[in-house]
């Protein structure tokens, strides 16, 4: 845990100094924009290798695997690595904001590929669940980092992106990623990215707004179990494997297909926004932002793997102190699939066990008198 916390902490500083330090750019791209020249020598520009680097990108990407593998194998680390990764998205969008006042040198692609890191990277943090490890302190958290990105989408889309940051030439073409190669100057794809980014806001504000104030705090505590199944229905659809077990959750003949989906959302919150950070470096010709040589790229990177090695590491010992028996020719990912003992031991087994226990207890007793 304090090597995780120890990677995101870095990752804040670097974030948080991206802001701060002066990016030169070249010459011939500043040039072009100004004076149309779209020569394909001058398409492109340097990108800021401090805030979304090769070894920055990719520490992201690990703290992104990371949870996703909690959330299936292991959810009560989640929270921590959430907890943290809401303080490097804080540390992010003040940066974006930084950059927002510094607008005559950033590119409006630059603000898209933060887009896809402060508002598609934290689904695979964030949860439906409202069971005993998400508190409300950190959903409030959540609220407070992602919500304002939103908002922040709304405004770019709207206003800001062709007011107030620098474009490429036109026949250079600015490129982004949804599910395809767009062109970011075309009416349909701004059109898009305007109703999901007023979309996301909204149902934020609705789901915040329903848990907190539609539902009265004091009664939630004090009757949680009463509460709890008509907010996991509404929250959790796309996790029924959270709910397996509870009253209320989705019958044999519903869990097939809603835990097929949850695979395919997880997978999805995982892979779109990697795709999108990818291809729109590389759709725009985004250049010095592919080393990892300089200290400030590597040690993102490999403190990012360290934690998810460190997250493999608690799942297996988590399995094994549960009763899980991992044999030596099972393969990494089989053994972290196997589910322990006691989550998958039948509801009457226990019970059996249980009732043995008690009269084993009882026999006693009678012999001792």
């Amino acid at each position: 845990m304090l090597s995780l916390r120890f990677s995101l902490f870095l990752a804040f500083v670097t974030a948080a100094a991206a802001a701060f330090i002066p990016r030169l750019r070249q010459n011939d791209v500043q040039n072009a924009t100004s004076t149309g020249d779209a020569a394909g020598s001058q398409c492109g520009f340097e990108g800021n290798s401090d805030l979304y680097g090769l070894g920055i990108r990719l520490g992201i990407y690990f703290q992104w695997l990371s949870a996703q593998l909690c959330r299936l194998l292991y959810k009560e680390y989640v929270v921590d690595l959430d907890r943290a990764y809401m303080i490097f998205l804080a540390a992010v969008f003040i940066a974006l904001l930084v950059l927002t006042g510094d607008a005559d040198s950033t590119y409006d692609v630059e603000v898209l590929i933060l887009m896809y890191i402060l508002i598609c990277g934290p689904f695979n943090f964030i949860s439906g669940q409202l069971g005993e490890y998400r508190s409300i302190a950190l959903v409030n958290v959540e609220f407070i980092v992602v919500w304002p990105a939103t908002v922040y989408s709304c405004w770019f889309w709207f206003v800001g992106r062709e007011s107030s940051f620098l474009q490429q030439p036109a026949d250079c073409g600015t490129y982004g990623f949804v599910f395809k190669q767009v062109s970011l100057r075309s009416h349909s794809t701004i059109s898009f990215f305007r109703a999901v980014s007023v979309l996301l806001a909204v149902i934020l504000a609705f789901f915040h707004g329903f848990w907190f104030y539609l539902v009265p705090l004091k009664r939630w505590r004090k009757d949680r179990e009463t509460n709890k199944p008509v907010l996991e229905s509404i929250m959790s659809w796309w996790g029924p494997s959270r709910m397996e077990g509870r009253d209320g959750g989705p019958t044999d003949r519903d869990d097939l297909t809603k835990t097929a989906l949850s695979k395919i959302y997880s997978a999805f919150c995982l892979v779109f926004p990697i795709l999108g950070i990818e291809l729109t470096l590389k759709w725009n010709s985004v250049t010095g932002v592919y080393t990892i040589r300089s200290i400030g790229q590597l040690i993102p990177s490999v403190t990012g793997l360290a934690g998810l090695v460190q997250v493999i590491y608690g799942i297996l010992r988590y399995k094994i102190s549960t009763g899980l028996s991992v044999s030596s020719s099972d393969t990494p990912l089989e053994a972290l699939a196997k589910t322990p003992k006691e989550a998958v031991e039948p509801e009457s087994k226990q019970l059996s066990s249980v009732q043995n226990r008690e009269l084993e207890r009882r026999g006693e007793d009678i012999t001792a008198a």
